[in-house]
């Protein structure tokens, strides 16, 4: 790299103290991290933002040495401090507010400060997590670090193109009790050709921060596409189940990848009173081969109406045929439904795990559903009538 480039280093994953997942087999230490940007020129800037886990513990390995810190400008921020272990990304991420601010033309400092202030805000989501800077090489987050980071990634006074922007939304919906449907929409400006993409990520009532488990976290963030009709950007979303106050986040994307500003929309839910309810919960909406894998199927029943049920995890491949799973983890044939538990009393909230796995070779690529089932126990499940609540998650493996 030459004099008055930047050299600029982004990464998000898993995390451990002073180790950073890279790929299933690679974790790379803090003193490898540090070997390798000790190699950058001393006259290119460098900045080295980390997301993960644990990510404050690189500040130390990080910091430059007293003799080369008139000469060196290395910037770091990071999603956490080193002991933090719970980090949200239902939502907003550090990461996301960050590169949001960025791409209009923030400087390092405006950003992290407005991700920070994000975070300290939204306590029930992000817990005690807090971003971390050092701008002066000395390894630790101080009120001394922030001067050098008023910089400008990329060229001075350049920002990305102009990011959509999201103009109108739906007032707050109110569903009828057993209503569980409702449409939700927006628009845009851009719109249609301008606009790659629209999102609504739904927040069920009493969303609270995640503790992070590793790969194993369950985010339980439900990502719904929105379509374009006539004038705006509409979704139908039919599990509205869980009474309380829905919050939706919109973002809208544009052609050049360019997320919007998010903005919120409310649902209200009278919630579903059936005697039993089926949820079924993926980790991830998609998947490559060897990623883990976890299904899980949630029951809720009316109190005076406990059961028993029998219960039955199956999942939908591409091609249409369904295989269903006995405990634990055992497989059917294709198209044989063996229940997952059977005469299963739900006399409190309880939660099934279908699947924990690593994803293995030889699956076809395609679109997935993950479903549940509960029928009164000893019911033929073949037949639909049967079903006392059905549940699908839609997952993709790429």
């Amino acid at each position: 790299m030459q004099p008055g480039q930047q050299f600029v280093l982004y990464i998000q994953g898993h995390g451990l103290p002073e180790q950073l997942k890279i790929t299933r087999e690679y974790w790379l230490d803090a003193s490898e991290l540090r070997r390798l940007v000790d190699k950058v020129s001393p006259d290119v800037p460098q900045v080295i933002i980390i997301d993960s886990c644990y990510s404050g513990s690189f500040l130390d390995e990080l910091r430059v040495s007293d003799e080369l810190r008139p000469t060196v400008q290395r910037i770091v921020l990071t999603s956490t401090d080193a002991d933090t272990t719970a980090w949200n990304a239902l939502h907003e991420s550090f990461s996301e507010k960050l590169i949001s601010e960025l791409r209009h033309g923030e400087t390092l400092k405006t950003a992290f400060d407005r991700a920070e202030s994000m975070m300290a805000f939204e306590t029930k989501l992000f817990g005690e997590q807090r971003p971390q800077l050092d701008d002066d090489g000395d390894g630790v987050y101080t009120s001394q670090d922030g001067r050098r980071a008023h910089i400008i990634l990329g060229n001075e006074g350049g920002r990305s193109a102009d990011a959509p922007e999201i103009i109108d939304i739906h007032e707050p919906l109110f569903l009828d009790e057993q209503q569980t449907e409702g449409m939700l929409w927006v628009k845009t400006s851009p719109s249609g050709d301008g606009i790659r993409g629209v999102r609504a990520i739904l927040m069920r009532p009493g969303t609270q921060r995640i503790d992070y488990q590793g790969e194993a976290t369950e985010f339980n963030r439900e990502e719904v596409a929105m379509s374009y009709l006539q004038d705006r950007y509409v979704a139908v979303y039919s599990q509205f189940r869980k009474a309380g106050t829905w919050r939706v986040l919109y973002q809208a994307q544009g052609e050049d990848g360019t997320w919007s500003s998010n903005r919120f929309g409310e649902v209200e839910a009278s919630g579903d009173f059936s005697q039993v309810v089926v949820t079924a919960r993926m980790n991830q909406s998609a998947y490559q081969i060897g990623d883990y894998l976890s299904f899980k199927v949630d029951l809720n029943a009316e109190i005076n109406q406990p059961g028993p049920y029998d219960i039955y995890g199956a999942i939908v491949f591409p091609q249409g045929y369904f295989v269903t799973f006995a405990y634990p983890m055992t497989p059917s044939l294709p198209g044989v439904a063996l229940p997952y538990r059977q005469a299963v009393e739900v006399s409190q909230p309880k939660t099934l795990s279908i699947l924990d796995l690593d994803l293995p070779a030889g699956l076809d690529f395609g679109s997935y559903q993950a479903c549940g089932v509960v029928t009164e126990t000893g019911d033929d499940p073949m037949q639909s009538e049967n079903w006392i609540d059905i549940d699908c998650a839609g997952f993709e493996l790429r």
